[in-house]
């Protein structure tokens, strides 16, 4: 599942019922949002703290279940891969609320009228909350440390199988395990300094206030609870806290990132070089104008004059020109491109970046003497690097952004074009499904809700998931008749990323029960892939529910469903939907233990037991062998969705 910013023009008929299911207008959704419960910054940096500690905390717990559980190792390796893009999202997060509110954030350590130094209890959870974060960082050292020293092992391991051994690197290369480690080490340096700092924090917060003798509930010590920080100390700390966190950021976006996963690698077809498309998790998206992925036309000319005069040439004649080239393999390297003697394009490659970054033109080309354009990763570092001088706007020609020159005397110009696409959502796909009365397979669905969960827990403690949504915000991107088979296999989810001022002040604006709708999205999109079809089809006509009001009726048809669902996909399938139904109603507490009240893990109830369920499936798909396709077309969209007889799942 990838994501994919909204822009903010969709969602009408189901959306209004999911608003009702949740007794909100939906006119008046960003009203209420930017009205109501506002939160400070120094509120939000430490709930983003909190956050990141129990991160940590269940990656510490899948370590040691893959140490402890050998025979497990291979089904945690997806659970482990969700919780780092959960790490990611969430360390940007604070990141970017440090970054944003660094004034604000000091205050809490300076303004002696801070609400939270008159909150005695306030102060004890931020001190316990801080000092658990220190020891969870410490941990992970630990923990990493193991598994640095684990990795090499297993890559041994991998030519001289052991029994019961764990491979947590079964499939890789030499190559691909020594970049890990590289990695792995960088991270654990970051790590460490992040423990540091939160080692400084503890102390200086706790001089902040007397030690109490009699309880902090003595009248006494509440009478002398100023701060006594020194504020030149304060803005220090703060300063490396956002140092430390911009390096920890950055690292684990390359450190869980190896070549088969890289958001910046090209995959070579036959005939074409096409970047992987979309944005993925953990990729710092900063423009909002995008409704697709960007097409890159990189076109390879003969400098006969001089570079400026054949750009020029280049721009206009472009369009001419384009129908014209020929397209090459991907495989040809640079040094063996043919030089033409033509002074217009011929060769052309066509890549498809999933950089949210690019600008759709720039005041004045850019050039730049750089590296062999057959490797990828150069490639992509110049792109980085160019757009990131560029000035944002749009225009209706071809702009060009650069040029890269070889020593042939061959000049490659990068021009920007967004190709038209058609755009599909799950519930186009399932209402075709329910339509025709064929069921998509079993597998297909397990897989797609095992997508769609892990997009989820990415977004979980980000202002980024829309406050309501539905299968309509899943959407699917067919370009060509050569695309169509892996169309349904790579579903975008739509979200709120936007720049990062509105972000932040999403943030800010953000209901302390925003977790709650979104886990009551989640379970209606979850039963609607159960019963392969939309929920206004779902939605019962029984004469009983015709003297009920639209919010009545809904919850009834709503209960009914997630009851029957295991006939579809199975009792281990209905227990998450149910797990998150009853989480969103608030029969499940979302932050801790209480007597009474069991505690709801994203991670444990929901992730986890649909992994397993798509490993089941998977197990017997051979017995599963009735498959047949249904052609899947309209105005919107063409593709082909396979399907198969529903078969009972576990």
């Amino acid at each position: 599942m990838k994501k994919l910013e909204n822009n903010g023009t969709q969602i009408t008929s189901d959306r209004a019922v999911l608003s009702i299911l949740c007794d909100q207008d939906p006119h008046t959704e960003r009203q209420q949002t930017t009205t109501t419960n506002k939160h400070s910054a120094s509120d939000c940096i430490i709930c983003s703290i909190a956050n990141i500690r129990r991160n940590f905390a269940d990656v510490k717990r899948l370590i040691d279940s893959a140490h402890t559980s050998p025979s497990q190792c291979r089904d945690l390796a997806p659970e482990l891969q969700t919780q780092e893009i959960a790490f990611e999202n969430t360390s940007k997060m604070l990141l970017l609320m440090v970054a944003r509110s660094r004034q604000d954030v000091e205050n809490l350590f300076e303004d002696q009228s801070h609400p939270i130094w008159a909150d005695v209890m306030a102060h004890q959870r931020l001190l316990v909350l801080m000092a658990r974060s220190y020891d969870l960082c410490q941990d992970a050292l630990k923990h990493f440390s193991r598994v640095l020293c684990e990795i090499p092992r297993e890559y041994q391991a991998v030519r001289k199988p052991v029994k019961k051994k764990i491979r947590f690197w079964r499939e890789s290369s030499k190559a691909l395990v020594v970049d890990r480690i590289d990695a792995l080490y960088k991270l654990f340096d970051d790590l460490r300094s992040y423990g540091d700092f939160f080692r400084t924090l503890v102390r200086h917060a706790a001089s902040c206030r007397p030690r109490y003798v009699d309880g902090p509930t003595n009248p006494e010590n509440l009478q002398d609870s100023r701060p006594t920080a020194d504020p030149r100390m304060v803005s220090g700390h703060f300063d490396f806290l956002q140092q430390v966190s911009r390096t920890l950021y950055d690292t684990l976006s390359k450190a869980w990132t190896c070549p088969q996963r890289e958001v910046h690698s090209i995959s070579i077809s036959t005939d074409v070089v096409s970047y992987n498309s979309g944005y993925r998790f953990g990729l710092a998206v900063t423009s909002s104008h995008l409704d697709g992925p960007l097409h890159v036309l990189i076109i390879a000319t003969r400098d006969k004059s001089s570079s400026d005069e054949m750009a020029g040439e280049t721009v206009k004649d472009t369009l001419k020109y384009i129908n014209a080239a020929q397209t090459i393999s991907g495989s040809q390297r640079q040094s063996k491109l043919p030089v033409s003697s033509e002074k217009y394009p011929d060769r052309l490659l066509t890549k498809q970046t999933s950089q949210g970054m690019i600008p759709l033109s720039c005041s004045r080309p850019i050039r730049n003497n750089l590296r062999d354009l057959s490797l990828e990763q150069n490639l992509c570092s110049y792109l980085q690097e160019s757009c990131a001088a560029i000035e944002l706007s749009r225009t209706t020609e071809y702009p060009c952004l650069g040029y890269l020159d070889s020593d042939d005397g061959v000049t490659f110009s990068i021009f920007y074009t967004l190709k038209g696409r058609y755009i599909s959502s799950l519930d186009d796909v399932l209402d075709r499904a329910s339509t025709d009365c064929n069921a998509i397979s079993i597998r297909e669905r397990l897989v797609h809700a095992s997508l769609l969960a892990a997009a989820v827990i990415s977004f979980y403690d980000t202002p980024w998931p829309p406050r309501v949504w539905s299968s309509q915000n899943i959407v699917f991107f067919n370009t060509d008749a050569a695309t169509a088979k892996r169309t349904l296999a790579e579903p975008y989810l739509q979200t709120l990323l936007e720049q990062d001022k509105i972000a932040y002040e999403a943030c800010l604006n953000k209901d302390v029960d925003s977790r709650r709708f979104l886990l009551l999205s989640l379970g209606i999109v979850l039963i609607e892939i159960a019963y392969s079809a939309p929920w206004r089809k779902l939605q019962s006509q029984e004469d009983i529910m015709k003297d009920l009001n639209d919010r009545d009726r809904n919850v009834l048809n709503l209960m009914r469903l997630s009851e029957t669902v295991s006939r579809e996909l199975g009792s281990r399938y209905a227990k998450v939907v149910q797990s998150c139904l009853q989480a969103s109603v608030g029969n499940r507490d979302l932050e801790k233990r209480s007597e009474g009240v069991s505690e709801f893990n994203f991670q444990e109830d929901v992730v986890k037991q649909l992994n397993q369920c798509v490993s089941a499936v998977s197990d017997r798909s051979n017995a599963c062998d009735t498959s047949y396709k249904i052609p899947v077309s309209s105005n919107r969209y063409d593709m082909i969705c396979t399907c198969r007889r529903p078969v009972l799942g576990d």
